[in-house]
């Protein structure tokens, strides 16, 4: 199963790895599911851990680095992003739309904006129902 992943997701699992996040990225690490990300959401990762966790720029690169993501730059979903905007004006929402546009697979978050966009063709996830499936 391939999946799209948003920060919030990526951020609960580093914070309470003993979480249903924690559970997606271990299933990651199985090899039980693929998870893709944007390099607007890297970027986002960076902050979030450097701000709430008081990481040095130095290690938050290294921790991101470390997740089972595979991290797209935008050139793969930079097509999409136009459409992508219609949904979405918060740019790593909407480049996490535009990649699943372009790429098909579900996104999974715990967003309610995104949770609550109406894309259609798009499958937007909470994450427990994720976890629940590959239970």
């Amino acid at each position: 199963m391939n999946l799209i992943v948003d920060a919030n997701i990526l951020f609960s699992a580093l914070y309470k790895p003993a979480s249903n996040a924690g559970d997606l990225l271990l299933h990651a690490i199985e090899g039980d599911v693929v998870l893709f990300s944007t390099e607007h959401v890297y970027a986002e990762m960076k902050r979030i851990v450097q701000e709430k966790l008081d990481y040095s720029s130095h290690d938050a690169w290294d921790v991101i680095n470390h997740l089972p993501i595979e991290w797209l730059e935008i050139d793969i979903y930079r097509e999409g992003m136009d459409q992508a905007r219609k949904y979405s004006t918060d740019v790593s929402d909407s480049s996490l739309i535009a990649l699943s546009i372009l790429s098909g697979y579900d996104i999974v978050t715990g967003d309610k904006h995104l949770l609550s966009s109406r894309c259609p063709g798009i499958r937007i996830r909470k994450l427990k129902d994720v976890v629940d499936d590959l239970r």
